[in-house]
C-alpha cells in the first residue's frame, strides 16, 4: 500500500491490486468509496485502469485484420472486461509525499500484443491528476482504448451533472444496443439525483462531469482532455456506489472491427489524463 498526502487529500494506492486505487479522502471524508481490499479483489477497489480497452467484448472474441483474437472472462461474466491492466500487479517506479508512478508490461498471451503501460497520480491543491498511458511494443498494428474507473459513494441527496446528447441501451448481457436519445430519467444536462441500476455508455460526452453531496459539503468536478470522449455511468443495486466511467473509445468497438479506437503502430502511444477537483457543494 502507497499513501500520498497535500493539504486536506489523501490518496492511498494499491499497486499489487490491479494498479488500483484504495481511498481518496478530504479532510478525512471519502471522495471515492472508501473499500477494504477484500481477498485482493480489484472489483472492491476504489477506482482502477482500464487499458487496453474499456468495456465489454462479447464472449471474449473479436476480429480484426484477418487475425481472429479468445480473450479470457472473469468468473461469471460472459464477456472480456475492461482488459488486463485492473487484474494483475503494478511496478513503483517513483513515489514521492504527493506523487507516483506505476508500470507493469505484458507479454502477448491471449491479448496478442506485447505493451507497456503507465499510470501517474498527483495531488495538486486539492486535485488528484490521475493519468494513464499505453505503448505498443509488438511488431504489428494493436488496437488500443483507455479509460478509468473510479467509484464514488452515492448518498440519497447525492446529485450528477454532465452532458452528452445520446446514450446506449444495454441488452440483457450488458452489451451496448445502438444509440438512443436520453431517457429524461437518465437526463444529467441539469443536477439530479442517480437512479440505480445503470450501466450504459453516454456518446458524445463534453469531458466535464460534476458530483455533489450537499450532506457532506461535498462537490468534485472531474475534467478530462478530449480524447475521453464516451462516459460510462454505473450503479449497480444494493451497494450505494456510482462510477463515472471516462473512456477513449465507443464501448464494444473491438466486436466493430475496433471503429472508434486507437491504432497503435510499433512503438506508437496513447495517453490520458482526468482531473477529480474537489469542492464545496
Amino acid at each position: 500500500m502507497i499513501t500520498l498526502r497535500h493539504g486536506e487529500m489523501v490518496l492511498e494506492l494499491a499497486p499489487e491490486v490491479g494498479g488500483g486505487i484504495a481511498r481518496l479522502t478530504y479532510g478525512g471524508r471519502d471522495i471515492f468509496r472508501g473499500a477494504p481490499l477484500v481477498a485482493n479483489d480489484p472489483k472492491r477497489l476504489a477506482g482502477f485502469p482500464m487499458v487496453p480497452f474499456c468495456g465489454r467484448v462479447a464472449r471474449g472474441r473479436f476480429a480484426i485484420g484477418g487475425q481472429e483474437v479468445g480473450l479470457s472472462t472473469e468468473p461469471g461474466e460472459p464477456h472480456a472486461l475492461h482488459g488486463q491492466g485492473w487484474k494483475v500487479a503494478w511496478e513503483v517506479e517513483d513515489q514521492g509525499a504527493d506523487h507516483a508512478r506505476l508500470a507493469f508490461r505484458y507479454r502477448a498471451r491471449d491479448w496478442p500484443w506485447d505493451y507497456a503501460a503507465g499510470q501517474t497520480f498527483r495531488l495538486a491543491g486539492d486535485a488528484l491528476i490521475h493519468s494513464l498511458s499505453l505503448t505498443n511494443l509488438s511488431a504489428s498494428v494493436m488496437p488500443a482504448g483507455l479509460g478509468l474507473h473510479p467509484y464514488f459513494p452515492l448518498d440519497p441527496d447525492t446529485q450528477l451533472q454532465f452532458s452528452a446528447p445520446l446514450y446506449q441501451p444495454t441488452d440483457q448481457t450488458l452489451l451496448p444496443l445502438p444509440p438512443e436519445p436520453i431517457p429524461a430519467a437518465w437526463d444529467f444536462s441539469a443536477p439530479q439525483a442517480v437512479t440505480a441500476p445503470i450501466d450504459n455508455p453516454f456518446l458524445g460526452w463534453d469531458g466535464r462531469a460534476r458530483l455533489t453531496w450537499p450532506s457532506r459539503g461535498l462537490a468534485v468536478e472531474v475534467t478530462t482532455d478530449p480524447l475521453l470522449s464516451h462516459l460510462v455511468i454505473y450503479a449497480p443495486m444494493g451497494e450505494a456506489v456510482v462510477s463515472i466511467e471516462p473512456c477513449t473509445h465507443p464501448i464494444g468497438a473491438l466486436n466493430h472491427s475496433a471503429q472508434g479506437m486507437a491504432l497503435l503502430g510499433p512503438g506508437e502511444s496513447l495517453a490520458i489524463s482526468v482531473r477529480f477537483q474537489v469542492g464545496a457543494a
